[in-house]
């Protein structure tokens, strides 16, 4: 085999494939490389994720082998502009910015998992970038726990569009995007979503396929699937309070500004304390090393209120939320925080932190 390809879009497959195997286990760290009637197709898994990467290339007669995906992974990376791969015997080199000659190897990479008899639905990589990007913050990180649910997304698709719903028990976002197929719901691993986004780009069409184990997302030249999260995600439809005794409205971009302010001088202290009376928003905070406050001008409805919260967890409520104005709701100092933008349909929840004499 000797084809030409450029490097730009062989470093594009390897940026997806090389988040689907894994090094350190030798079944798992091989990649699959077929060119066939001028199609090069790249595949590997690492017994979650697997990924199907294929490109138009011209070259030479088929060939299918196995390389360490590790090692071609770098390879590449190594080159900018057009390169050759090229297969000798037992080994292949890619020729560019120099010769990087691998071994072929004999092992074979895993079999993959199919989605067989699937409900599909198609989104805008967009679309599913935004909504998602609007909820990342929220999915749990703690692997170890025991509602492993939580560090997916639970996603829920009907007439309406994607509903994507994410909780870590401290935080809560719900975004819809939307989309058009059949309908389905799944906790997809939120690892997962971040490689579809990551593997994406404005303009394309991603299809998603769901058949009540695996997701798989497939655009054209790309397939990655791996299993759903499987358990019972908690009713956030529950968690949302239903009425509220204070309403602020406050410009977003100042509030951001605040709150990393905020964060900046007092990042020792991990609190940040909000103050909504008549037309003023007042932020603070104090460590042992120095205190922070601003004011913003605000429209506060109803009581005013007094609260703290986490600063990390504020400062990614208020960040994920695309819209020049935001709503912040309470019903009190102990009661969660909830946060839409004026006008969209997205919402935030975020619970308060007791603080001592207040």
């Amino acid at each position: 085999m000797k084809i030409k390809i450029h490097s730009a879009e062989l470093n594009r497959m390897m940026k997806t494939l090389g988040k689907c195997i894994d090094s350190r286990h030798q079944s798992f760290g091989n990649i699959e490389v077929i060119y066939d009637n001028n199609l090069l197709t790249l595949r590997g898994t690492n017994g979650m994720f697997s990924a199907v990467m294929s490109t138009p290339v011209m070259g030479g007669t088929g060939e299918t082998f196995c390389l360490d995906g590790e090692m071609f992974g770098k390879a590449c990376a190594l080159n900018k502009g057009e390169v050759e791969i090229i297969t000798e015997g037992k080994s292949c080199t890619i020729k560019g910015a120099g010769r990087t000659r691998i071994p072929i190897v004999e092992a074979k990479i895993p079999a993959f998992a199919h989605v067989e008899n699937a409900k599909s639905t198609v989104i805008k990589a967009e679309n599913f970038s935004k909504a998602f990007g609007g909820v990342e913050h929220a999915i749990s990180t703690d692997e170890g726990q025991a509602r492993v649910v939580l560090t997916g997304v639970n996603c829920e698709v009907g007439q309406y569009g994607m509903k994507m719903v994410a909780l870590d028990g401290f935080m809560m976002a719900v975004e819809v995007a939307p989309c058009s197929g059949e309908q389905f719901k799944a906790i997809i691993p939120g690892s997962f979503m971040r490689l579809i986004q990551a593997s994406t780009v404005d303009g394309e069409e991603i299809n998603l396929k769901c058949d009540g184990t695996r997701i798989q997302a497939n655009t054209e030249g790309m397939m990655i699937s791996c299993p759903l999260l499987i358990g019972e995600f908690p009713d956030y439809q529950r968690i949302l309070p239903k009425e509220f005794k204070t309403e602020c409205l406050v410009n977003a971009e100042q509030l951001r500004t605040v709150l990393k302010n905020n964060a900046v001088v007092c990042n020792s202290s991990k609190l940040v304390k909000l103050v909504a009376d008549g037309d003023v928003l007042t932020v603070s905070g104090n460590s042992e090393r120095a205190d922070y406050e601003a004011e913003i001008s605000c429209q506060t409805q109803g009581d005013g209120i007094k609260i703290a919260f986490n600063q990390r967890y504020m400062v990614d409520t208020i960040g994920s939320i695309g819209a020049d104005e935001v709503v912040m709701q309470f019903n009190g100092p102990s009661s969660p925080c909830v946060v839409t933008g004026k006008d969209t349909v997205g919402v935030r929840l975020v619970l308060p932190v007791r603080v001592m004499g207040s």
